[in-house]
Protein backbone atom coordinates (compact mmCIF):
# COMPACT_ATOMS: atom_id res chain seq x y z
CA UNK A 1 0.00 0.00 0.00
CA UNK A 2 1.62 3.58 -0.87
CA UNK A 3 0.63 6.35 1.22
CA UNK A 4 1.28 10.10 0.38
CA UNK A 5 2.14 12.58 3.30
CA UNK A 6 -1.06 14.60 5.16
CA UNK A 7 -2.74 17.27 2.71
CA UNK A 8 -5.40 20.21 2.43
CA UNK A 9 -7.42 20.34 -0.12
CA UNK A 10 -6.74 22.94 -2.23
CA UNK A 11 -10.04 23.83 -2.65
CA UNK A 12 -13.50 22.75 -1.83
CA UNK A 13 -14.42 20.83 -4.39
CA UNK A 14 -16.08 17.01 -5.39
CA UNK A 15 -14.13 14.49 -6.49
CA UNK A 16 -15.16 11.79 -8.86
CA UNK A 17 -13.78 8.36 -9.06
CA UNK A 18 -13.81 7.18 -12.56
CA UNK A 19 -11.29 4.46 -12.40
CA UNK A 20 -9.65 2.35 -9.63
CA UNK A 21 -9.67 2.90 -5.74
CA UNK A 22 -8.36 4.96 -3.07
CA UNK A 23 -8.53 4.24 0.83
CA UNK A 24 -8.57 8.30 2.36
CA UNK A 25 -7.62 8.31 5.92
CA UNK A 26 -8.95 11.56 7.94
CA UNK A 27 -6.98 13.49 11.08
CA UNK A 28 -9.25 11.19 13.48
CA UNK A 29 -7.93 8.58 12.09
CA UNK A 30 -11.26 7.02 10.49
CA UNK A 31 -10.71 5.62 6.74
CA UNK A 32 -12.93 5.30 4.09
CA UNK A 33 -12.44 2.92 0.84
CA UNK A 34 -13.15 5.09 -2.43
CA UNK A 35 -14.04 3.16 -6.17
CA UNK A 36 -15.30 3.88 -9.72
CA UNK A 37 -18.45 5.76 -9.06
CA UNK A 38 -17.99 7.19 -5.84
CA UNK A 39 -18.48 10.98 -5.28
CA UNK A 40 -16.63 12.80 -2.69
CA UNK A 41 -17.24 16.43 -1.89
CA UNK A 42 -13.79 17.86 -0.13
CA UNK A 43 -13.91 21.20 1.96
CA UNK A 44 -10.45 20.32 4.29
CA UNK A 45 -9.01 23.30 3.02
CA UNK A 46 -7.03 24.24 6.29
CA UNK A 47 -5.52 22.19 8.98
CA UNK A 48 -3.66 18.66 8.98
CA UNK A 49 -6.02 17.60 6.12
CA UNK A 50 -6.42 13.66 4.37
CA UNK A 51 -4.16 11.12 3.80
CA UNK A 52 -4.12 9.47 0.86
CA UNK A 53 -3.74 5.25 0.52
CA UNK A 54 -3.56 3.91 -2.80
CA UNK A 55 -4.68 -0.15 -2.53
CA UNK A 56 -3.59 -1.34 -5.64
CA UNK A 57 -1.06 -0.21 -8.74
CA UNK A 58 -4.25 0.33 -10.52
CA UNK A 59 -4.54 3.30 -13.30
CA UNK A 60 -6.35 5.72 -10.60
CA UNK A 61 -8.75 8.23 -12.54
CA UNK A 62 -10.25 11.28 -11.22
CA UNK A 63 -12.47 14.47 -11.94
CA UNK A 64 -12.29 16.96 -9.76
CA UNK A 65 -14.55 19.82 -9.83
CA UNK A 66 -13.98 23.15 -7.77
CA UNK A 67 -16.84 24.33 -5.70
CA UNK A 68 -16.96 28.48 -5.56
CA UNK A 69 -16.41 29.54 -1.67
CA UNK A 70 -19.72 30.10 -0.05
CA UNK A 71 -21.44 28.02 -2.29
CA UNK A 72 -24.18 25.74 -0.58
CA UNK A 73 -26.76 23.16 -1.80
CA UNK A 74 -29.12 25.70 -0.40
CA UNK A 75 -27.54 28.54 -2.42
CA UNK A 76 -28.32 26.54 -5.48
CA UNK A 77 -31.72 25.28 -4.93
CA UNK A 78 -32.61 29.05 -4.53
CA UNK A 79 -31.23 30.25 -7.87
CA UNK A 80 -33.95 30.92 -10.46
CA UNK A 81 -33.32 28.47 -13.63
CA UNK A 82 -31.72 29.88 -16.64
Amino acid sequence: MIAHDWHPTPARQFVLFLKGKLEVEVSDGERRAFTQGSIVFLEDTKGKGHKDHAVSDDELLLALIPVPGGMTIENLMDREPG
